[in-house]
């Protein structure tokens, strides 16, 4: 497996990679996290996003959020450069996890 690839759905699969494995949203703590990528999935949404599937170092929670695109086409976590479209798997890195007026996650870095 290539280790930047980001992939479909189907070919996710096909990797032997488990999307459903990983949490999202509601069932996502907040707070402040050390992660690993595990790998990545072109999101299926109306504007261009990469899903990142992470573990939590701490807890080993598998959790998933979308990275969207910035207006210089870019796919940087925010308040980083830390860019998913060349961001290898089995990369560490923090997140903080919080939640928008809806109760949705929004993740950010952290300490970069």
């Amino acid at each position: 497996m290539q280790t930047k690839t980001i992939f479909s759905f189907k070919q996710a699969i096909e990797n032997e990679c488990s999307p459903r494995d990983y949490q999202f949203n509601k069932d996502v703590p907040v707070g402040v996290f050390e992660v690993k990528l595990d790998f990545k999935v072109w999101a299926k949404q109306s504007v261009p996003a990469v899903t990142c599937f992470c573990t939590i170092l701490e807890t080993e929670q598998k959790i998933r959020f979308n990275i969207f695109r910035n207006q210089e086409g870019d796919y940087l976590l925010p308040k980083t450069n830390l860019d998913f479209c060349e961001m290898s798997y089995d990369t560490i890195f923090k997140i903080l996890v919080e939640r928008n007026t809806l109760g949705n996650i929004k993740v950010s870095g952290v300490n970069l």
